[in-house]
Protein backbone atom coordinates (compact mmCIF):
# COMPACT_ATOMS: atom_id res chain seq x y z
CA UNK A 1 0.00 0.00 0.00
CA UNK A 2 1.37 3.59 -0.98
CA UNK A 3 -1.27 5.08 1.21
CA UNK A 4 -3.60 4.56 4.11
CA UNK A 5 -5.74 7.80 4.12
CA UNK A 6 -6.48 10.46 1.45
CA UNK A 7 -2.84 12.35 0.63
CA UNK A 8 -1.34 12.57 -2.56
CA UNK A 9 1.76 11.03 -4.11
CA UNK A 10 3.43 11.97 -7.07
CA UNK A 11 4.09 9.09 -9.71
CA UNK A 12 7.63 9.19 -9.03
CA UNK A 13 6.95 8.63 -5.33
CA UNK A 14 4.54 5.83 -5.93
CA UNK A 15 7.28 4.18 -8.40
CA UNK A 16 10.05 4.91 -6.31
CA UNK A 17 8.38 3.47 -3.05
CA UNK A 18 7.79 0.11 -4.94
CA UNK A 19 10.96 -0.32 -6.21
CA UNK A 20 12.98 0.68 -2.91
CA UNK A 21 10.34 -1.94 -0.80
CA UNK A 22 11.57 -4.73 -3.85
CA UNK A 23 7.82 -5.46 -4.69
CA UNK A 24 6.95 -8.25 -6.28
CA UNK A 25 4.26 -6.58 -7.96
CA UNK A 26 3.16 -3.21 -9.10
CA UNK A 27 -1.00 -2.41 -8.56
CA UNK A 28 -2.54 0.54 -8.97
CA UNK A 29 -5.88 0.66 -8.84
CA UNK A 30 -8.31 3.72 -10.38
CA UNK A 31 -11.35 5.48 -10.98
CA UNK A 32 -11.24 6.34 -14.60
CA UNK A 33 -13.07 9.89 -15.98
CA UNK A 34 -13.71 11.29 -19.22
CA UNK A 35 -15.62 14.23 -20.33
CA UNK A 36 -18.25 11.99 -22.35
CA UNK A 37 -20.41 10.93 -19.20
CA UNK A 38 -21.40 7.79 -21.82
CA UNK A 39 -17.94 6.70 -21.35
CA UNK A 40 -18.22 3.14 -19.50
CA UNK A 41 -16.34 0.04 -18.55
CA UNK A 42 -13.45 -1.87 -16.92
CA UNK A 43 -9.99 -1.94 -18.04
CA UNK A 44 -6.70 -3.01 -16.82
CA UNK A 45 -3.00 -1.77 -18.47
CA UNK A 46 0.26 -3.12 -18.42
CA UNK A 47 3.71 -1.55 -20.18
CA UNK A 48 4.11 -2.54 -23.78
CA UNK A 49 7.67 -4.22 -23.60
CA UNK A 50 6.52 -6.50 -20.43
CA UNK A 51 5.42 -9.97 -20.83
CA UNK A 52 4.81 -10.68 -17.37
CA UNK A 53 3.28 -7.45 -17.04
CA UNK A 54 0.62 -8.35 -19.61
CA UNK A 55 0.31 -11.57 -17.93
CA UNK A 56 -0.66 -9.96 -14.58
CA UNK A 57 -3.11 -7.59 -16.54
CA UNK A 58 -4.77 -10.73 -18.45
CA UNK A 59 -5.09 -12.68 -15.32
CA UNK A 60 -6.87 -10.20 -13.51
CA UNK A 61 -8.82 -8.95 -16.06
CA UNK A 62 -10.18 -12.04 -16.71
CA UNK A 63 -11.18 -13.20 -12.75
CA UNK A 64 -12.71 -9.90 -12.58
CA UNK A 65 -15.02 -10.25 -15.84
CA UNK A 66 -15.88 -13.62 -14.59
CA UNK A 67 -17.63 -12.42 -11.78
CA UNK A 68 -18.45 -9.13 -13.11
CA UNK A 69 -19.77 -9.24 -16.26
CA UNK A 70 -22.86 -8.33 -16.93
CA UNK A 71 -22.46 -5.25 -13.83
CA UNK A 72 -20.08 -3.92 -15.62
CA UNK A 73 -18.67 -3.19 -19.98
CA UNK A 74 -15.29 -4.97 -19.86
CA UNK A 75 -12.92 -2.96 -21.94
CA UNK A 76 -9.70 -5.20 -22.37
CA UNK A 77 -6.18 -5.45 -21.64
CA UNK A 78 -4.11 -2.33 -22.87
CA UNK A 79 -0.79 -1.69 -23.65
CA UNK A 80 0.02 1.77 -22.22
CA UNK A 81 3.20 3.96 -21.65
CA UNK A 82 2.05 5.19 -18.51
CA UNK A 83 5.24 6.47 -15.89
CA UNK A 84 4.42 4.27 -13.38
CA UNK A 85 4.21 1.00 -15.31
CA UNK A 86 6.97 2.56 -17.08
CA UNK A 87 9.32 3.50 -13.92
CA UNK A 88 8.37 0.26 -11.60
CA UNK A 89 11.15 -2.42 -11.37
CA UNK A 90 8.83 -5.37 -11.28
CA UNK A 91 5.32 -6.72 -13.61
CA UNK A 92 2.65 -3.78 -12.93
CA UNK A 93 -0.33 -3.25 -14.06
CA UNK A 94 -3.06 -0.08 -13.85
CA UNK A 95 -6.70 -0.84 -13.33
CA UNK A 96 -9.69 1.83 -14.02
CA UNK A 97 -12.02 -0.01 -12.10
CA UNK A 98 -15.23 2.32 -13.78
CA UNK A 99 -15.95 5.85 -14.82
CA UNK A 100 -16.80 7.76 -12.24
CA UNK A 101 -17.67 10.45 -15.17
CA UNK A 102 -20.61 8.48 -15.87
CA UNK A 103 -23.89 8.42 -13.66
CA UNK A 104 -24.25 4.63 -13.78
CA UNK A 105 -20.78 3.65 -12.89
CA UNK A 106 -20.23 6.25 -10.06
CA UNK A 107 -22.72 4.54 -8.33
CA UNK A 108 -21.11 1.10 -9.00
CA UNK A 109 -18.23 2.93 -7.05
CA UNK A 110 -20.22 3.67 -4.04
CA UNK A 111 -21.84 0.24 -3.90
CA UNK A 112 -20.05 -1.96 -1.11
CA UNK A 113 -21.40 -5.02 -3.40
CA UNK A 114 -19.06 -3.93 -6.61
CA UNK A 115 -16.07 -2.77 -4.63
CA UNK A 116 -15.74 -5.50 -2.23
CA UNK A 117 -16.52 -8.05 -5.46
CA UNK A 118 -13.82 -6.30 -7.68
CA UNK A 119 -11.05 -6.13 -4.57
CA UNK A 120 -11.90 -9.87 -4.29
CA UNK A 121 -11.44 -10.18 -8.15
CA UNK A 122 -8.38 -8.53 -8.35
CA UNK A 123 -7.23 -10.38 -6.11
CA UNK A 124 -7.72 -13.83 -7.25
CA UNK A 125 -6.13 -12.23 -10.57
CA UNK A 126 -3.02 -11.70 -8.28
CA UNK A 127 -3.23 -15.29 -6.62
CA UNK A 128 -3.47 -16.87 -10.52
CA UNK A 129 -0.47 -15.06 -11.91
CA UNK A 130 1.89 -16.12 -9.26
CA UNK A 131 0.32 -19.57 -9.23
CA UNK A 132 1.47 -19.41 -13.20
Amino acid sequence: MSRYEDTYKSLHQRATASNLIDSDIFVSIHANAWTNEKANGFEVYHFPDSSPGNCLAEKTYKSFMNKMEGTINGRGVKAANFYVLRETAMPAILIELAFITNPQEEKLLNSYYFIQSGVNQVSEGIKKYFKG
